[in-house]
């Protein structure tokens, strides 16, 4: 094997695939250093969907919202994407309690017991900090699995969107998935973006799992492995830590 290829085999590795969907579920962390091909940018929040709410592979050939000023031929463009399992099929979540831990879920370092409304500006908090990066617009859908934060100016990461929407697999489970595209207006913030913008809400993610595992009775490994950094937090803004008992759909 030559050297070349053993590194490619490396990277390969450090990704994670979803099978039953046949793609990675993590996206190229080096794709963002070299110039986008049309084939690296999958998913659209405004491309069709099927009816499960799943990105489909048409729309407008190169995988962006239709009638976007969002532009990845213009400066500052970021693209990032991840999916997470919330809701393992056993526990047998409702779309109703999906919609609700989603709502609670959706803005960085914002309490979750204050669940966010369509149409509405919330301030946005690097999590488990009192550090304010600016405001936010929140788009709520109908059925309430997806969430669409707008940066409003002033916002260190303007201009951009982050779309999040829940969705259930053919087994029960629910995932969500994560969307962010945009053109960052202040120089090199575009980078920072791309690099630090799918931890953000993997943590997000993870607090969904947190919060629903505690709703259903079972003990959370990841709860568990996570308390030593909620005594970190700051008490005014636990940001991703918090975990709050919401609305459980089903008794």
């Amino acid at each position: 094997m030559t050297r070349g290829s053993a590194i490619f085999d490396v990277h390969q590795r450090a990704r994670f695939m979803r099978p039953d969907a046949r793609r990675w579920i993590r996206p190229d962390t080096a794709r963002w250093r070299r110039p986008l091909h049309p084939d690296d940018i999958k998913y659209s929040p405004d491309q069709p969907r099927d009816e499960r709410g799943r990105w489909t592979d048409s729309g407008n050939g190169f995988g962006l919202p239709q009638n976007t000023e969002f532009n990845p031929d213009q400066p500052g463009w970021h693209d990032y994407s991840n999916e997470s399992l919330v809701c393992p099929a056993d526990l047998f979540c409702s779309s109703q309690e999906m919609a609700d831990q989603l709502a609670r879920f959706s803005v960085p370092g914002r309490s979750a017991s204050m669940p966010v409304d369509n149409n509405a500006v919330y301030n946005v908090f690097i999590p488990s900090t009192d550090i304010y990066v600016g405001n936010i617009q929140t788009k709520v859908s109908g059925d309430g699995l997806t969430i669409t934060n707008r940066t409003q100016p002033g916002h260190i990461f303007f201009d951009g969107i982050v779309e999040r929407s829940a969705i259930q697999a053919d087994d029960g489970a629910w995932y969500v998935t994560t969307r962010g595209i945009g053109n960052n207006v202040a120089p090199g913030m575009n980078m920072v973006n791309q690099v630090f913008g799918p931890d953000i809400f993997n943590g997000l993610d993870r607090q969904i799992r947190i919060n629903i595992e505690l709703h259903h009775g079972r003990k959370s490994f990841m709860a568990s492995a996570l308390a030593p950094r909620a005594a970190l937090a700051t008490s005014g803004n636990p940001g991703v830590l918090d975990v709050v008992v919401g609305a459980k759909a089903h008794a």
